[in-house]
């Protein structure tokens, strides 16, 4: 075979390859979830998008996110302190393949070349063969089985997030429910927005936004100085899985920024938080401040 065609070859499967596992981070579907939850009552609720599922949330209630992807149903219970999730949600969600012997009741995980096997409410584990001791065991609840999440993903090389929002050092993307992130970085091709590049986009666009409100409302000059220097001193306040989240408007909502589309969300500081997709030609922007 001539040696030309053979580099063509040798490339063409080196491109094919590397987009078969490559992964482009597109739109989330935290637009239009409501959550609000009753901190005396310890009852609450959250709707999972604009025409997602409505579930009731309780004190032990944790919100999951895959990649910046609200996940609803998930089921997360704890033990031990530990996270624990329906095997389902790692076949489905995360991409990995997963089997079940019903007679020896050992969960077999598959993902990238990495076999996870564990037994019911055994900490022996073994991951391509190798033994391991985990500090909480896979169990049955509701007849259905479940796996430490942490344990499993961070094996799989993705990165795993716990925010009980129970102080401003923990707060979570929504800040009225606890929540678990998980992100699996490998083999993302998109460039992020930096810190700073999102304070920057985030200030330009709320400027416009401002601009189009203030031509049709004019607000007195107290308020326009406070929404001018919020915009001015805009800041990243944490990061929570994708999202930097930013000050936003002073005592009136956050600004989640999509580190990799550069989408941004309001997050309001009320009772009951409902997520919304900024645009810049939305009133409420800023006559919501009123």
């Amino acid at each position: 075979m001539n040696k030309k065609i053979i580099v063509v070859l040798v490339l063409l499967y080196i491109t094919l390859t590397k987009n078969v596992c490559a992964k482009v981070m597109e739109k989330t579907n935290i637009d239009g979830v409501m959550a609000t939850f009753d901190r005396i009552e310890g009852i609450g609720s959250i709707k999972y998008g604009t025409n997602g599922p409505i579930e009731d949330v309780n004190k032990n209630y944790r919100i999951l996110f895959v990649d910046g992807y609200i996940i609803d149903g998930a089921d997360i219970i704890t033990q031990n302190d530990r996270i624990l999730v329906p095997v389902r949600v790692v076949s489905e969600v995360m991409g990995a393949q997963v089997g079940w012997d019903d007679k020896s009741r050992l969960v077999t995980i598959d993902k990238d070349n990495i076999k996870i096997e564990m037994g019911i409410g055994n900490k022996n584990v073994k991951i391509n063969q190798s033994p391991k001791v985990i500090d909480v065991a896979p169990t049955i609840y509701h007849e259905r089985t479940y796996v430490p999440i942490r344990f499993i993903s961070e094996n799989f090389g993705a990165d795993v997030g716990y925010y009980d929002n129970n102080n401003e050092n923990n707060l979570g993307l929504i800040t009225k429910i606890p929540q678990v992130t998980i992100d699996d970085k490998n083999n993302v091709i998109q460039k992020k927005y930096s810190n700073q590049q999102a304070i920057e986009q985030t200030k330009t666009i709320m400027t416009e936004s401002y601009q189009v409100f203030s031509a049709n409302i004019k607000p007195d000059n107290e308020t326009q100085s406070t929404y001018e220097n919020s915009i001015q001193n805009m800041k990243v306040k944490r990061i929570v899985s994708r999202y930097y989240i930013l000050s936003g408007l002073e005592g009136i909502y956050e600004i989640a920024f999509d580190m990799y589309t550069g989408d941004m969300y309001k997050i309001p500081y009320v009772q009951l938080q409902t997520i919304t997709l900024y645009t810049i030609n939305d009133l409420s922007n800023y006559s919501l401040a009123g």
